[in-house]
């Protein structure tokens, strides 16, 4: 793929992602996030010149190449986000441009579009929540960038190297004659998988539910569950004798796999129950 066009994809997946943070930032009541900025003003006083917190973010937007202003006002967020994620929320929002310029410079292949963003809010926001000031004041933001940036690129390196050694389930079409839901039944059943895990590579790689949505709905941690599935295929790989085993996804929710009691359950599945032996 060009350049262009993983760019390209790259504009797409962003305007999702930004879209979502903008609907939420949005959602919150002015009214209690302007009460928060009064808070923090009396302990930042770089705060105190701003009326609301979207009067904020715009002048910190506008704030772009006079860094030493621009790094007052974020150190001064930054401070507060250590007692208020609040706070950070709100350093977010103004990096949100910033970070949607780097994904489109990062991005070379449109597959990683997903999990490129997924490691690189990720990383922002534990760069965020943990960003030493006092030891970085300068430049707060392009540090934050740069920060997630390179950690978004290490390990998106791992996952490479990972992939080129055990080449992943990739959409396209399954062994003639079985049903997805069929050979991870027979796997959990085998104890080649967990319940868990076989739902995990369904809802992933069947159904297509992006691995951040997984992540957000269960509670778990994205950089978890990618290991915990990559895991599970390979141990599938292994138990259905390491043939070119592809998934095809499909275009709408699933109507009979379901998860029963933990086991796959529903006309493929069989209503499987977990061997006794199977990994944990």
């Amino acid at each position: 793929m060009s350049r262009t066009s993983a760019t390209q994809a790259s504009n797409a997946s962003s305007a999702d992602v930004v879209s979502a943070l903008e609907r939420e930032w949005n959602a919150r009541s002015s009214a209690c996030l302007s009460r928060h900025l009064r808070e923090w003003a009396e302990r930042e006083p770089v705060l105190e010149t701003f009326a609301t917190v979207q009067e904020l973010v715009g002048s910190l937007r506008a704030q772009r190449g006079d860094y030493e202003r621009e790094s007052a006002i974020l150190a001064g967020l930054l401070r507060e986000t250590r007692a208020d994620p609040l706070a950070g929320r709100v350093v977010l929002q103004a990096l949100l441009p910033g970070l949607k310029r780097l994904a489109g410079r990062l991005l070379f292949e449109a597959g990683e579009r997903e999990e490129l963003w997924s490691l690189l809010l990720a990383h922002l926001w534990a760069g965020i929540r943990s960003y030493p000031v006092e030891r970085r004041p300068r430049r707060v933001a392009a540090n934050l960038l740069l920060d997630a940036a390179h950690a978004t690129l290490a390990d998106l390196g791992k996952e490479r190297r990972l992939r080129a050694q055990a080449p992943e389930l990739a959409p396209a079409s399954l062994e003639a004659g079985e049903q997805e839901e069929l050979v991870l039944a027979r796997a959990v059943r085998a104890g080649a998988l967990s319940s868990a895990e076989a739902l995990l590579v369904l809802r992933s790689r069947v159904e297509g539910v992006p691995l951040a949505r997984i992540a957000a709905e269960t509670g778990a941690g994205y950089d978890a569950l990618r290991i915990r599935r990559r895991r599970a295929e390979l141990r599938l790989r292994l138990f259905l004798g390491d043939p070119d085993v592809r998934f095809e996804r499909r275009s709408r929710p699933l109507s009979r796999a379901r998860a029963s009691g933990g086991a796959i359950a529903g006309s493929a599945g069989g209503g499987a129950v977990t061997h006794p032996k199977q990994r944990r």
